[in-house]
């Protein structure tokens, strides 16, 4: 069973798989993904350690380069990551599947239904 999902912001493609840095820390799957090769030297420099500062540094690097991690973690503009993450919503989550998004660098992030996240973004994409 997969437990999560890399979604590229660029082109709304996404990969499920296991573990978000861990994943990411094999060099074809990150290439696959579209990372640069300055990034996957980076990721494959980093320490690994679940759910410790390893994990989200490598989870970082990535996001930097255009990736959202479902659960839904990013570091690009809330707008962007709402026009990338909505095909992915739409065509796997339920208008009652609870939806969590997480700025790692910020802090910021909010939790509620996807049919309120679905309205929050048509929202926010109106006034883009």
């Amino acid at each position: 069973m997969k437990d999560g999902a890399w979604i590229v912001a660029a082109d709304g493609r996404h990969q499920w798989i296991i573990e978000h840095a861990r994943w990411l820390q094999d060099a074809g799957q990150a290439r696959a993904l579209g990372l640069p090769e300055e990034a996957i030297v980076t990721i494959r420099a980093l320490p690994w350690d679940f759910n410790g500062p390893g994990r989200v540094a490598i989870c970082l690097e990535g996001m930097r380069h255009g990736l959202i991690a479902v659960t839904f973690e990013f570091v690009l503009p809330l707008p962007e990551v709402l026009l990338a993450i909505a095909p992915f919503m739409q065509a796997h989550l339920g208008p009652r599947t609870m939806v969590c998004i997480h700025n790692l660098e910020t802090g910021e992030g909010w939790a509620g239904l996807y049919e309120e996240i679905h309205a929050f973004g048509a929202q926010a994409m109106a006034h883009r």
